[in-house]
């Protein structure tokens, strides 16, 4: 390999993890996402409230589709 191959590689691995970091540190910032974890700490709520309801059920949906759609890191792999 070239020399210039193996700094175009060594400075992707070094630039992109970081770079693609920050992408997700703001899209989990908008408020798309602040609408997904509202949504997701309601469906908590409701659950405790009533295990055996549906309502529940609903709310985990809709707040995994939030998720999705605006590529939101999951509350269970969030560093708090």
């Amino acid at each position: 390999m070239s020399l210039a191959v193996v700094a175009i590689i060594l400075s992707a691995v070094l630039y992109v993890p970081p770079y693609l970091q920050e992408q997700q540190r703001l899209r989990d910032g908008s408020m798309g996402c602040a609408k997904y974890r509202r949504m997701y700490r309601e469906a908590v709520k409701t659950y405790q409230e009533n295990p055996n309801g549906k309502k529940h059920v609903r709310e985990f949906i809709a707040a995994e589709g939030l998720m999705n759609k605006h590529r939101c890191t999951s509350i269970g792999e969030q560093n708090i």
